[in-house]
């Protein structure tokens, strides 16, 4: 049926993080070909080092990849892999997902990628897991982490409170080690550079924030978000002094 088998090894520039067995991505999908008109399954075998999965290549593929990104590579390091097997269909994808974070990273191809734009702007859910008593520049463990001397150990009954507050349309500032760009230059390369770049507010929606569990220093939380929310704002901004792990 044309189909083409290709080995792909998730391989970090940024972490030199390899694939194994316990955090390889995985693939799954449908490729569609119009004109043939059939849906052909991407099936994935996950090995050692790499994943083998099959595809057909041609100028009528509409393909959405449900990608279950590790921790360690970039977001843009799983697209670009998916680029080089499919060169030259395009290839984009929605939404994206901090390298440290593991989780579903949706990769349109071909025709497909049209629906960039509509896929990104569809809510999404996270599960964040937050310090409590330390603090870092990245409000992740990107960055050096330090203790908070006489930090407040918050009840359970304090931090159902306090996330309350923070359910609905609130206004956010993402974290200055972000993507977003600042007169043309990405905020985490000014700050890594040493300098505070200003990073406006804007307006998020909260639609589901609830506790998953709770052990100090441990907070687990449920978060169901508008696109372009920052977890990690969220775990700054309701609870003073924690950074996401």
């Amino acid at each position: 049926n044309g189909s083409l088998i290709f080995h792909v090894n998730f391989t970090s520039k940024r972490s030199k993080h390899t694939a194994t067995p316990q955090s390889s991505a995985k693939l799954q999908g449908i490729l569609y070909r119009p004109r043939l008109g059939y849906a052909h399954p991407i099936r994935s075998l996950q090995s050692y080092e790499y994943l083998v999965f099959c595809c057909v290549i041609d100028a009528d593929m509409f393909g959405i990849i449900n990608l279950g990104k590790p921790a360690g590579p970039t977001s843009r390091d799983c697209v670009n892999h998916i680029q080089r097997i499919v060169r030259p269909v395009k290839v984009g994808h929605a939404g994206t997902l901090d390298p440290i974070a593991s989780g579903v990273l949706l990769i349109l191809v071909g025709q497909a990628s049209r629906l960039t734009d509509y896929v990104h702007n569809l809510d999404k859910e996270y599960i964040g897991t937050f310090q409590l008593g330390v603090m870092s520049p990245s409000a992740d463990t990107e960055t050096e982490v330090t203790i908070v001397p006489d930090a407040p150990v918050p009840t359970l009954e304090d931090l159902v409170k306090n996330l309350s507050l923070f359910r609905g349309t609130i206004s956010q500032t993402p974290p200055i080690y972000s993507a977003l760009r600042i007169d043309g230059k990405r905020a985490y390369d000014l700050a890594r550079a040493g300098e505070t770049p200003v990073i406006p507010s804007r307006q998020v929606t909260i639609s589901e924030l609830e506790i998953v569990s709770y052990v100090y220093p441990r907070l687990v939380l449920r978060i169901a978000c508008s696109t372009g929310t920052y977890i990690r704002s969220i775990g700054r901004d309701t609870v003073s002094y924690t950074h996401l792990t």
